[in-house]
């Protein structure tokens, strides 16, 4: 028996599921998590309920989208594939280029205080964590959120608005992509901005590898040289309460003042 995928507007009901999730996680259970053994519990039933959902329930069951078309055929050779990895690094490479040295401008000119103090210990940590956390990121907002979105915005677009169709995909998984960082208004636009870069190359050349990667040297440039922080949600106000903190053993100790 042959599966059909779904219609493209199921893509709603899977996104509002997971933003569902990640704001109770988040927002509503995450300040209680080191406190309530019953809430780590719940957390990472979420978790794996939320990774189910991005990396096989929606692209593999429901949609049935090729791997090479969400960006996790990362070491493909063929020459029909745009998110291979020896067609794709060129403008995720330029991006990040051009990225890394607007920040590092910026706090040579603006933040020469922020250059004196830079912390190598620091940087190698976040660099490291950034690593995982950056894919996760790019999992989730460019392979999850940016392909039900594609979807649902051809559903009211025509072949010929190919460019208008871009333009929307692109918006729109900036503005999703940055509303997860509040409150922290500086990194939202940061995030906002990047975002748009980083869609619009994901849109043609997708591949979660570079972009993770892209995403992992950008961040800790953001963080650990330019030194804005990184908080988000409850814990904007209150870095202590942060959900990994708790859940991770030894996290604490390694990270300290880091995040």
């Amino acid at each position: 028996m042959i599966h059909r995928p779904v219609h493209p507007y199921w893509g709603i009901l899977e996104i509002g599921l997971f933003i569902a999730g990640s704001y109770l996680i988040i927002w509503v259970f995450g300040p209680s998590i080191g406190s309530e053994p019953a809430l780590e519990v719940l957390f990472l039933l979420l978790s794996i309920l939320g990774t189910i959902l991005v990396l096989w329930m929606s692209p593999v069951f429901l949609h049935h989208i090729k791997p090479a078309d969400w960006g996790i055929d990362f070491f493909g050779s063929q020459d029909n594939n745009p998110g291979a990895l020896k067609n794709a690094w060129p403008p995720y490479a330029a991006f990040t280029l051009f990225g890394a040295t607007v920040l590092i401008l910026y706090t040579v000119f603006f933040k020469p205080e922020a250059m004196e103090t830079i912390n190598f210990k620091a940087i190698a940590v976040k660099l490291a964590g950034y690593f995982l956390y950056g894919a996760i990121q790019a999992a989730i907002f460019f392979g999850f959120f940016l392909m039900r979105i594609r979807a649902i915005v051809a559903t009211f677009t025509r072949p010929n608005q190919a460019l208008l169709h871009r333009i929307l995909v692109v918006f729109l998984t900036s503005v999703i992509f940055s509303a997860f960082h509040t409150p922290n208004f500086p990194l939202m636009a940061c995030t906002f901005f990047t975002g748009l870069f980083w869609a619009w190359i994901f849109y043609q050349r997708p591949n979660l590898l570079l972009l993770g990667l892209s995403h992992a040297i950008l961040g800790t440039i953001l963080h650990r040289v330019v030194q804005m922080h990184m908080r988000v949600g409850p814990f904007y106000d209150n870095p202590d309460l942060y959900i990994l903190r708790e859940i991770v053993p030894g996290l604490r100790q390694l990270i300290g003042n880091l995040f």
